[in-house]
């Protein structure tokens, strides 16, 4: 994900310890009001940020914080959506084999991580249904065919977590006109899945 990286800060490890703090203090029962609003604001900062892919990668594979990487996933896609028309094609592949690679593999004993992965992939897909950009039928067939069929019966839910997350993504209708996502096109791109992938 190389051409990712554009219009972010460099990458700091103390950036990431500071996520890490903040994500404690949100997920903890014991902690003040303006403590919890303050890690509250530092996330929603980091939201509306102009934080790359690769960024994002870059934060997921150094923290084992599961609500850092939840993060990071959703932020990830949020802002490869708002790149879309401006980034190279390549990036959107690279990022959809990340996340559903390590939601097989890395991720696969974290359902939290796992499913969110997942669902990223399925978000993709729907944003690519017509440009083909992150993925296409035949990955998609092929991936799922592959875990399926598996001896592995984790692989094999995994396959059906994913099919699920598919299902839904495309009957789900969730407006973003500010980066070209209109209920007209969630119409299109559910007539397009019911032809090509079912």
């Amino acid at each position: 994900m190389e051409g990712a990286t554009n219009n972010q800060p460099g990458f700091d490890r103390s950036h990431v310890a500071e996520m890490e703090e903040a994500a404690n203090i949100i997920m903890s029962p014991n902690i003040s009001y303006d403590a919890r609003k303050a890690a509250e604001h530092f996330f929603l900062s980091i939201r509306n940020g102009k934080f790359s892919a690769e960024y994002c990668r870059l934060v997921i594979e150094a923290t084992s914080n599961e609500f850092v990487i939840f993060e990071m996933v959703q932020l990830m896609v949020m802002n490869l959506f708002k790149q879309w028309s401006i980034l190279q094609p390549p990036i959107f592949r690279q990022c959809f084999e990340y996340l559903l690679e390590n939601a097989v593999h890395k991720f696969r004993a974290s359902k939290l991580i796992r499913v969110e992965m997942l669902r990223a992939c399925a978000k993709l897909l729907k944003r690519s249904i017509f440009d083909g950009k992150a993925c296409d039928a035949d990955t998609v067939d092929q991936t799922v065919h592959f875990l399926l069929t598996n001896e592995d019966p984790q692989l094999q839910a995994i396959a059906c977590e994913f099919i699920e997350a598919i299902a839904s993504e495309f009957v789900t209708s969730w407006r973003m006109s500010n980066l070209g996502i209109s209920f007209d096109f969630h119409l299109r791109a559910r007539r397009s899945f019911e032809v090509s992938f079912l």
